[in-house]
């Protein structure tokens, strides 16, 4: 017999209705429902001893990553962890009816090899050069992802460009298409894989952007002027090196966020041996950070950093934000105790500096030979 319910609303009851599975398909409430009846097993795989995680600087151990039914484990020695895995995932499937799909799964040795041992109960893919998922293919070596993902869709962006160069487009259709239909294939990449790409593929993209926007003929505007807002003469056409330092810079946004910051900031924070990661973008160049971490993900957004305000005209000089006291490129601040006075005084940042000079006088006359050590 199936079990039947009915809704009480002010003392008042509906008719019983059977309890079924699932929702209408399109459902808004559909998501969250499954995201609470997955938490179970996510839960499960957390609170379980016998299932190792990966550590990080901290000594936090994480296991899990999910999004909706798609779910990436992170998993050392395999021998111990991966039957205790999957016996909670049989323990689980018992009370949902899940069930995990072999052939849809797949697991990947980051370092070491696949304990052969384990051959008899896994019935899963195991794969040497990365798995993808979410659209991503992740690689073994960060130094991989490169060719993993980019080098395939750059092949279909030039074949997209070559399927639609014979359709019958204005100028101004050329570029719509490649707002439209093309740019959003890369733009994915941009914004989920922290790795480099080199100024020859972007200026490969272009030549094969601008032959698509002028039909192989010869241009008659630059392309960089087509990119320009169409209040400054341009079209609008997308800046792919724009559109990609700029998603390259949206995870330092959130260096500089006190609320709601994701847990990898915190991952970062340990390795940097810091609890302020605001200031590390002023405080390092590309040089003096590679003294301080080998870590390729950090060292490629403060690369990215520092083209950006290269390309701005900022060069090196001094922000706002640039910090006094823990800035390892102010020798002499390191050297000197006195400036510890500063950050007594609540002056940490450039920006805390008394506009006016002579201010300073009333606050430190009597340690005046710090007054004007910022000066050097």
């Amino acid at each position: 017999m199936n079990p039947r319910s009915r809704v009480r609303v002010n003392g008042q009851c509906s008719d019983f209705f059977d309890l079924e599975r699932g929702t209408r398909q399109g459902d808004a409430l559909w998501p969250a429902l499954f995201a609470l009846s997955i938490e179970p097993l996510a839960e499960l795989i957390r609170s379980n001893p016998l299932i190792q995680g990966i550590r990080d600087e901290s000594g936090n151990q994480h296991k899990i990553a999910l999004y909706a039914d798609d779910i990436l484990l992170f998993i050392e020695n395999p021998v111990h962890s991966i039957p205790a895995l999957l016996q909670s995932l049989n323990e689980y499937g018992l009370v949902s009816g899940y069930k995990v799909n072999p052939s849809k799964s797949e697991a990947m040795m980051v370092s070491g090899t696949w304990p052969s041992q384990l051959d008899d109960i896994v019935s899963f893919r195991r794969s040497k050069q990365g798995f993808k998922y979410l659209g991503i293919v992740l690689t073994p070596q960060v130094t991989q992802l490169y060719q993993a993902n980019y080098k395939k869709t750059f092949g279909i962006f030039k074949n997209e460009l070559a399927r639609w160069d014979v359709l019958p487009l204005s100028l101004l259709g050329r570029v719509e298409a490649v707002k439209m239909n093309l740019l959003p294939r890369i733009l994915f990449l941009f914004q989920s894989l922290p790795v480099g790409i080199p100024t020859s593929t972007f200026n490969m993209l272009d030549k094969l952007i601008s032959k698509f926007i002028w039909q192989n003929k010869r241009p008659r505007v630059r392309l960089k002027t087509l990119t320009l807002g169409k209040d400054k003469g341009g079209l609008g056409l997308p800046d792919i090196q724009l559109y990609f330092w700029a998603a390259q810079l949206r995870p330092l946004f959130y260096w500089f966020r006190d609320d709601e910051a994701p847990s990898w900031t915190q991952i970062e924070s340990d390795i940097l041996n810091t609890e302020d990661l605001s200031h590390i973008p002023y405080c390092f160049n590309i040089k003096t950070m590679t003294k301080c971490t080998n870590n390729p993900i950090i060292t490629h957004s403060l690369r990215i950093w520092d083209k950006i305000n290269r390309f701005l005209g900022l060069g090196t000089s001094l922000s706002p934000l640039t910090p006094i006291g823990s800035n390892p490129s102010l020798d002499f601040v390191q050297k000197d105790l006195g400036f510890k006075i500063w950050g007594q005084k609540n002056i940490n940042k450039i920006g805390d500096l008394p506009s006016i000079f002579p201010e300073m006088w009333p606050l430190y006359s009597k340690n005046s030979q710090y007054i004007g050590k910022y000066t050097r």
